[in-house]
């Protein structure tokens, strides 16, 4: 392994073994506020909301992803300055080391606080792999696929959608508003 400090890179001949069984970005949220885990979202533009009936399916807020990315764990996200491709623009240092360059907008004054730890702010939405989702009463343990109900909860359809059931984990249940179902998310 390998662990590259300056570029931020990390280089392994093997394989990364993890409790997760999703693969996840950070997105906005659309509106301040936190989108409950298991919620199936769709997207508006950039940002994330919980889905509603009609929208296409974006991913299921994750509660323990694999792999997370977006996340900005480390700095704000225009610490520095990037290229029409995202990469990082890169500038002599005053010891004469290529290092990114900090962006003229860049205020060190201000705290960095990480996404995760703003979830009002941003959710880690599962985009592909095994997640638990929240569902209504009409998903039973014969339901292919659901779509997305009210306020981010999934419904039974006949249609053939992102998000294939795999197994009733939790019950539906109308005390709670919900039950959970593992699905397959692609």
């Amino acid at each position: 392994w390998r662990i590259d400090s300056d570029g931020g890179n990390v280089t392994i001949d093997g394989s990364f073994v993890d409790t997760g069984i999703d693969y996840a970005e950070y997105f906005e949220n659309a509106e301040e506020g936190l989108i409950p885990v298991g919620s199936i979202v769709s997207r508006v533009g950039r940002k994330v909301r919980a889905a509603v009936p009609g929208d296409r399916i974006l991913g299921v807020v994750s509660a323990q992803p694999a792999v997370c990315g977006g996340g900005a764990g480390l700095h704000w996200d225009r610490k520095y300055e990037r290229d029409a491709f995202g990469g990082y623009v890169l500038a002599l240092d005053e010891q004469g080391n290529m290092t990114r360059k900090v962006s003229a907008d860049y205020d060190a004054s201000r705290e960095y606080v990480d996404r995760s730890a703003r979830p009002d702010e941003w959710t880690c939405v599962g985009l592909i792999g095994q997640l638990r989702v929240r569902i209504d009463e009409t998903v039973t343990s014969e339901t292919a696929y659901i779509e997305p109900g009210v306020d981010g909860v999934g419904t039974a359809t006949d249609s053939v959608t992102r998000c294939e059931v795999m197994e009733i984990t939790t019950p539906y249940s109308a005390e709670r508003g919900y039950g959970v179902a593992l699905c397959f998310v692609r």
